[in-house]
C-alpha cells in the first residue's frame, strides 16, 4: 500500500491565525497613545512605575537634604507616610 503524498492530504494543513497578531498590534498603538498622556498626569514625587524614574532618585535628593541641613547646621525633620494600607478598607463599588 502506498502512502499519498504530504502535501496532498487535505488534513495535514492547518489555518493560521492572524487575531493573536492583529490583537498586539492593537494594543500597542493604544498603549503608545495613552502613555504619554498618563506620564504628564502622573506627579514629579511620584518614582514607582514610571518610566526613566526611579526611587533611587528621590534616596539622592533625600542625603542632598541631610548634607545641606548638616552645612548650614539647621535642624531638619522628614516624614514618611505610607498611603499604601491607607485604603485597603474601601471597597470598590
Amino acid at each position: 500500500m502506498h502512502a499519498p503524498p504530504l502535501f496532498i492530504a487535505l488534513p495535514n494543513y492547518r489555518p493560521i491565525c492572524l487575531l493573536p497578531v492583529l490583537y498586539k498590534a492593537f494594543t500597542k498603538c493604544v498603549l503608545n497613545r495613552i502613555r504619554t498622556t498618563l506620564e504628564e498626569a502622573q506627579p514629579v514625587e511620584q518614582a514607582r512605575f514610571r518610566r526613566s524614574f526611579s526611587t533611587i532618585d528621590h534616596i539622592h535628593s533625600i542625603q542632598r537634604l541631610l548634607e545641606v541641613a548638616r552645612e548650614y547646621q539647621q535642624p531638619l525633620k522628614l516624614v514618611f507616610i505610607d498611603f499604601h494600607k491607607a485604603f485597603d478598607s474601601v471597597e470598590p463599588t
